[in-house]
């Protein structure tokens, strides 16, 4: 996917760039929600999809994102865990998805 024809906020596709030029994105999937918005990205693992990341920056300082990360369940049918992190710096950001998604 071309990350300048996303229809997001620059500060996401900076995030997203960066990502790119450090990881391989391929298994990734990206803006999986079409509900998000402008300030927000869901990243999903099409290896997994159970396993995703919410990108946002609304509600956060300049320069600075939010992520909610999800984790699959051990049991079928039972809620997936969250952990959610705010005024995370774009390095904090992209160590913390490599780790989530283990980027190679």
């Amino acid at each position: 996917m071309n990350i300048w024809t996303l229809s997001k906020e620059p500060s996401i596709k900076v995030a997203l760039l960066r990502m790119s030029s450090r990881f391989d994105l391929q298994r990734l999937s990206l803006d999986c929600n079409p509900e998000s918005n402008r300030r927000a990205i869901l990243i999903c693992d099409r290896l997994n999809p159970s396993l995703n990341a919410y990108l946002f920056t609304y509600g956060q300082s300049s320069g600075r994102y939010g992520l909610q990360l999800q984790y699959p369940t051990e049991a079928p049918g039972s809620n997936p865990s969250y952990q959610a992190m705010e005024e995370l710096g774009l390095e904090q950001l992209i160590e913390l998805l490599h780790l989530h998604f283990e980027l190679t």
